[in-house]
């Protein structure tokens, strides 16, 4: 869509940026996926990148976010429903996205509630002051809003159960296996896109951040004590397997579904 260059170009034009907003980008194309949370990380910002609305609820369940990027076309419940959800739920900014040069989308999406709205391909010098814009008139505003308490919400494979409020992983015999906060992040980005493939960088970045050595492989020791405390009478029930040359993906079906009190 657009290289490095125009992303450190963009940075120097648009100066810094609060970092304790929380950002969330809902984006069903990888690569621009993965640009976009780059760009923003780049600037400061606290960003998680997601591939549906459903990952989308997963992330704000845990953490509120002070901005939503959100495609229109995403698979399952599309971008408009999202950032209706959204808006009806807090006043947090709302930034949409579109490929399609049609401008029913773009008003429909503003009248109800989308505070900006960027078309693709987009520079990313537009797309970082728009975020500072939509910021800048939201303020502390999040969504949710603080005052509804956070679902809790599980996620479970086979007997196991992660809950992401707890922030716990419960083995078939409902016994507590401790976790760190890696091991957590970790289980998580594969729990929330089971059957992808997930390469060592992609996996590095979103359980440790950006500030690692490109040769650092502490991945992959993470992954084999992880691996450790998924086995069951010290046999490997291969949830997470390697594809070769390519990075690691867990194999099960996942089901989410809320924790009532």
């Amino acid at each position: 869509m657009f290289g490095s260059q125009d992303w450190n170009r963009a940075a120097a034009v648009c100066g810094d940026l609060p970092m304790t907003k929380q950002i969330l980008v809902v984006e069903d194309d990888r690569q621009a996926l993965e640009e976009v949370v780059d760009c923003l990380k780049t600037e400061g910002y606290s960003v998680r990148g997601v591939g549906t609305a459903e990952q989308a609820d997963l992330e704000a369940s845990s953490l509120p976010v002070s901005l939503v990027i959100v495609d229109l076309g995403l698979p399952g419940e599309d971008g408009l429903t999202f950032a209706r959800r959204v808006r009806s739920g807090s006043k947090a900014g709302i930034i949409i996205v579109t490929g399609r040069t049609d401008a029913v989308d773009r008003i429909v999406g503003l009248e109800l509630g989308a505070d900006d709205y960027v078309c693709k391909p987009f520079n990313p010098r537009e797309l970082l002051a728009r975020v500072k814009s939509v910021l800048r008139r939201t303020g502390d505003d999040v969504y949710p809003e603080l005052n509804v308490v956070p679902r809790a919400l599980v996620l479970e494979f086979d007997d196991w159960a992660l809950n992401t409020f707890s922030r716990e992983l419960h083995d078939p015999d409902g016994k507590v296996i401790t976790l760190t906060t890696a091991e957590y992040e970790l289980m998580r980005t594969f729990l929330e896109s089971p059957s992808r493939v997930h390469t060592r960088d992609y996996l590095m970045d979103h359980v440790f951040g950006r500030d690692r050595s490109p040769a650092d492989r502490a991945i992959d020791g993470l992954i084999s004590r992880l691996r450790k405390k998924l086995s069951r009478q010290g046999k490997d029930n291969n949830y997470i397997n390697t594809v070769r040359s390519a990075g690691y993906v867990f194999t099960r079906r996942v089901n989410i579904r809320e924790e009532r009190s």
